[in-house]
């Protein structure tokens, strides 16, 4: 379902985050949040990528998939567009909160 493919996701950012700690020789806390900064974007399957780095340059994806129902495909849908983004969602603003 929609919930598994976001949980996959998640993890897959996640281990990129680990596998950066990991080559940075710096498991701990401190060691994590310099590799989080120092990452790239992470591609987000179908969902665009997110860009880690500092908390104030960081942004979530601006893309996403859209789905239509087909009870024959697995979870009982299928992919009609991977990595949309409308303009809305391009122009869209982040500002850091304190």
């Amino acid at each position: 379902d929609y919930y598994f493919s976001f949980g996959y996701v998640i993890g897959a950012s996640m281990a990129a985050l680990l596998e950066q700690a990991v080559t940075s020789g710096d498991m701990s806390r401190d060691g994590i949040l310099k590799a989080m900064e120092a990452m790239g974007p992470v591609a987000a399957a179908g969902w665009g990528e997110y860009r880690y780095g500092p908390v104030a340059t960081r942004e979530p994806p601006r893309a996403s998939s859209i789905f239509r129902i087909n009870r024959a495909a697995p979870f009982g849908m299928e992919v009609e567009a991977r990595n949309v983004e409308v303009p809305a969602a391009r122009s869209y603003q982040f500002t850091a909160r304190p």
